[in-house]
């Protein structure tokens, strides 16, 4: 079955439980189970104001239910409501104290608010009362390997190992944590070679457009370092962390580096490849020692691509080996804001809304910069500084290919170029006559290069109107409608429809 019939499918059934719930409500108005599944049932359609005066009235009615509290804590996580979910977890726990499984719930409110310490206390309370809950021992040892206790990450896998034998993650878990503690394994990644390079040679005055971004990053980054008696008079401090996000080609590796070119410091340019490691506990360490390096060069910039995957949601990978990267990532980036380490770590990411929230606040990477797509003007001189010193025909019109190249990012223009330069170059070794690059042969490579900026305006629309992102990215949804715009009227975005 094709995934729009699946959801199709689960839309329709989700639709006939809500009808069957409202129509036995109708007829028993005051129960509690019934208020509670409707206010369930728009809940997972997130239709957050039609749930609400059902979740009201069922706790109204059900005042010393701790179920009902239980039941809309879930709803309210599922809405990233923690501080709600909190409270109605905590008013359940007030009525049941000895509930288990309702403390191991409240854990994921817990650490959904990094509260770490009360995360790990409902760990060892459901431990304590249930010897056997093998969710809390792997929940526990996930935290134990995070805090580099591998003792007692070993400790809750062979309890968890001895009632269930058979579960694999547990062992492969277990056989890298044995293996971290003997410090037997030679198959651990390092930094690669050239991750902390020297200052890069690239400056401000190489990067086209993107005014924005570079008057936010020399406030947060290049002024701290040069001017720091009157930083240090003014209390303004340097370091940090600052999320570059927008869609993909639009020179955000391209800025870092102008950056720490311009601030003249160490540039460190961490690769996935650099942290991720398929034995357990390995990613972690080498994050840890990434942000080592760092600090013993610093002054440093750290550059990191694709946040989304190294800083990914925890609430998306409860049950993946990542979310221990994320709370190493958290750990270390506070060291940084505490220590004022002169290390500045700038990350970057097509898609922000996956991004951990706990990452984006104020101190972390509270500081975003959307790195739009260039405009006419801008693409203009992209032209005249890709073209430059190459074999071009006199006139060139790069107003011209402005206009033609819309919806064409920086790198998307530089492909473009590329291509008209390989044409002419065939020509001229096939011909045995010297051909230049002309505009028939860029406006030819315009029509053949399709660029990716469309179909990420169309994903990031959908998300924002799903996700309800719009106040978090202001520059990004003023973007969006700018991009509908310019595209509706001649039928080109799917978003208008």
């Amino acid at each position: 079955m094709e995934n729009a019939d699946k959801e199709k499918v689960r839309k329709t059934v989700a639709n006939d439980s809500l009808q069957f719930y409202l129509a036995a409500l109708k007829k028993d108005p005051d129960s509690v189970y019934l208020c509670a599944r409707v206010a369930s049932c728009y809940g997972r359609e997130r239709k957050f104001l039609e749930a609400w005066p059902y979740m009201q009235k069922a706790l109204e009615l059900g005042v010393g239910d701790p179920r009902v509290f239980q039941l809309f804590a879930h709803i309210c996580m599922n809405w990233a409501e923690y501080n709600k979910a909190l409270d109605m977890y905590n008013k359940a726990v007030a009525l049941a104290p000895e509930d288990v499984f309702i403390h191991l719930e409240r854990s994921k409110a817990y650490r959904a608010l990094e509260l770490h310490d009360q995360e790990m206390k409902e760990y060892d309370f459901c431990i304590k009362h249930n010897p056997r809950n093998t969710d809390a021992l792997a929940a526990r040892a996930k935290m134990y390997s995070g805090r580099h206790k591998y003792r007692e990450a070993v400790r809750d896998l062979k309890a968890l190992l001895k009632i269930k034998p058979d579960d694999g993650y547990a062992h492969v878990m277990l056989k890298e944590l044995n293996c971290m503690m003997a410090r037997s394994d030679p198959r651990q990644t390092l930094l690669s070679e050239d991750a902390a390079k020297k200052t890069p040679l690239v400056t401000f005055s190489q990067v086209i457009g993107l005014e924005h971004a570079k008057r936010e990053l020399r406030r947060s980054i290049i002024y701290p370092l040069k001017y720091r008696e009157l930083s240090n008079e003014y209390r303004v401090k340097g370091g940090g962390g600052i999320l570059l996000y927008g869609p993909p080609g639009c020179g955000k590796t391209f800025l870092a580096k102008a950056v720490a070119g311009e601030a003249k410091v160490h540039f460190m340019n961490i690769k996935i490849t650099d942290v991720l490691n398929k034995y357990w506990g390995n990613s972690e360490k080498n994050l840890h020692k990434a942000f080592e390096t760092a600090r013993e060069k610093a002054p440093a910039i750290m550059f990191i691509d694709e946040m989304d995957y190294l800083g990914t949601s925890r609430l998306m990978t409860h049950h993946s080996a990542m979310r221990g990267v994320v709370d190493t990532f958290l750990t270390e980036m506070d060291g940084v804001a505490s220590q004022n380490t002169d290390v500045l770590v700038i990350g970057a990411t097509n898609v922000p809304w996956y991004v951990d929230s706990a990452l984006k606040r104020s101190g972390r990477f509270g500081n975003q910069i959307y790195v739009a797509p260039p405009n006419e003007a801008e693409r203009a001189e992209l032209f005249r500084a890709y073209l430059k010193d190459r074999p071009i025909e006199e006139g060139i019109d790069y107003a011209d290919l402005a206009r033609k190249a819309t919806l064409r990012t920086s790198a998307d223009i530089a492909a473009i170029c590329n291509t008209a330069t390989k044409d002419a170059w065939e020509a001229t070794a096939t011909s045995g006559t010297k051909r230049k690059v002309g505009m028939d042969m860029l406006l030819g490579a315009i029509a053949s290069e399709r660029g990716c900026l469309q179909e990420w305006y169309e994903q990031a629309s959908q998300t924002m109107n799903e996700w309800d992102n719009r106040r978090l990215y202001p520059e990004l949804n003023a973007d969006i409608e700018r991009y509908r715009r310019e595209n509706c009227e001649k039928g080109q975005s799917t978003v208008c429809r």
